[in-house]
């Protein structure tokens, strides 16, 4: 690639405040009653974020379309959106569901809405990336845009960082392959015999979409969880499948003991001032023996220990790689980094899925295969 194309990375990054940070401010300082609009994960999500930053709601509102009696959201009693438009002279809105786009656009043309916002809430700390974040080390996020492999994953490199600038994830929404399941993109094949390894397996969802891409033939499958509520989950769901070993540890670099906090839900993690203690060990000293062929990984931001754990198995396997690059700013450049210096034969490509800044996911193809 040359140094024209390049520079032409740069070129498309934005150079723009932070949205978040604006709709922070300005939440601080307004007075007006602010409605959460919206009452699943996502809701939960935002709810967690707004109380970090002491910004606190006046209710929570949902459309005629999901709204019922008598429902609650933690300790707020769901109002309908209709009504409290209806009785207060003006309001600020939170959207916090998936299709925000066109919601923003019908609200904030609305007479009592002062602002309607969707905040693209962060699940561990808040990490505001800057166009001097990216300019400053410009060559290596330029040498990561020439490695990938296609040019989907170039604009969803570019979308990601631009999201992360702007505070608003829409343009990587956009960039969604239709009907593509996550970890299981179009370029990856899957045989017969797959060893699968799934590091962060919460409930099985991976695990019963890998037995469906599969079509129920494969060798073996490896569930690695520490959260006990998720282990129940992990049980019932996939109790039925063949072959299915579930180990209650946390895939790192090492074995021992860490802090870790469990929520019983796809956000538990390795915290240190968490609840619980778990044990943690490498994937080289548990199943370094197996013939793994495919890993797939998301623990919450261990992700690059738990890859240097797998250092002999992905030197000498070479298995297919799923890895979750969006829990902290640097696994962007360190994750692909890694993977590529134990084996430089690996294709590189990004896919994105959802419609905040998370779940974007690294692929690392053999291309030995």
């Amino acid at each position: 690639m040359t140094v024209c194309k390049k520079r032409m990375m740069i070129n498309k990054i934005k150079n723009v405040p932070n949205q978040k940070t604006v709709d922070l401010a300005y939440l601080k300082s307004s007075e007006l009653p602010l409605f959460l609009y919206g009452t699943g994960s996502y809701a939960t999500d935002v709810k967690q974020f707004l109380d970090k930053h002491a910004i606190y709601l006046d209710g929570v509102v949902l459309d005629e379309t999901y709204y019922k009696d008598d429902l609650f959201f933690e300790d707020y009693k769901v109002q309908l959106l209709h009504n409290v438009l209806s009785n207060y002279a003006t309001v600020n809105i939170i959207i916090a569901f998936s299709e925000y786009r066109d919601r923003i656009a019908a609200l904030t043309s609305h007479p009592q809405v002062a602002r309607c916002m969707f905040i693209d809430a962060p699940n561990l700390e808040d990490h505001f990336f800057d166009y001097e974040y990216i300019k400053k080390d410009y060559s290596i996020w330029a040498e990561l845009y020439e490695k990938l492999e296609d040019d989907h994953s170039r604009q969803v490199l570019v979308a990601f960082i631009n999201a992360k600038i702007s505070g608003f994830p829409g343009d990587l929404y956009d960039l969604n392959v239709k009907g593509e399941k996550q970890y299981f993109p179009s370029f990856l094949r899957l045989s017969d015999s797959e060893v699968f390894v799934d590091c962060g397996a919460f409930d099985g969802d991976t695990i019963l979409e890998f037995d469906k891409q599969t079509a129920g033939k494969y060798n073996q499958i490896y569930a690695f969880e520490c959260d006990p509520v998720n282990i129940g989950k992990l049980k019932n769901n996939v109790g039925k499948l063949n072959n299915v070993e579930i180990i209650q540890k946390g895939c790192f670099s090492r074995k021992g003991i860490l802090s870790f906090s469990n929520r019983g839900s796809g956000i538990s993690k390795i915290e240190e001032n968490g609840n619980f203690q778990i044990e943690i060990d490498a994937i080289d000293n548990m199943i370094s023996n197996k013939e793994v062929s495919f890993i797939k990984m998301d623990i919450e931001g261990a992700e690059l220990e738990a890859l240097k754990g797998a250092k002999s198995v992905i030197t000498k396997k070479c298995p297919q790689l799923a890895i979750s690059v969006y829990h902290k700013p640097e696994d962007l450049i360190t994750i692909p980094q890694y993977i590529l210096l134990l084996n430089k034969n690996y294709k590189i490509y990004l896919r994105h899925y959802g419609y905040n800044s998370w779940e974007t996911i690294l692929y690392a193809i053999n291309t030995k295969l």
